[in-house]
């Protein structure tokens, strides 16, 4: 008699992941970028991380970085703009181009335009970087 045995090779993975499951995980991520206030331009580089969320099959949720939804395929991800405040009455409005996963990295840009204060005065602010971001297993 033949007495067979299943067992489940991992219950933490969807059987039938969506494009938003191949998303969804902590990431750390290194930010170069330039800043321009006023009119004195100035570049660096920041590491931190970020958390995506399923939220539905093809949506996922940012959290740390930018706190924003995507829409997703299997490989591509487009972050919708979104406003932050630096609760001084200063803002900065970000846009995010499509942003590629290849394997466990996930590459994007953005840009972000708004006023910030700077000794007082809200004064014009802009940024843009790219982001590497890899998933932490």
């Amino acid at each position: 008699m033949l007495i067979a045995t299943f067992a489940l090779a991992s219950c933490n993975k969807p059987l039938f992941p969506t494009a938003a499951d191949n998303f969804a995980g902590s990431y750390t991520f290194t930010d170069n970028y330039s800043v321009t206030i006023g009119e004195e331009t100035t570049s660096s580089s920041f590491t931190g991380t970020f958390m995506l969320t399923k939220i539905f099959s093809d949506t996922v949720q940012m959290e740390g970085a930018w706190s924003t939804t995507g829409t997703v395929t299997s490989n591509t991800v487009v972050f919708y703009s979104c406003t932050e405040s630096d609760g001084q009455g200063g803002y900065i409005t970000y846009s995010f181009d499509t942003g590629t996963l290849s394997g466990n990295t996930l590459v994007f840009t953005y840009k972000g335009k708004g006023q910030r204060k700077v000794d007082d005065i809200l004064t014009t602010w802009e940024t843009s970087g790219s982001i590497t971001a890899v998933k932490n297993q």
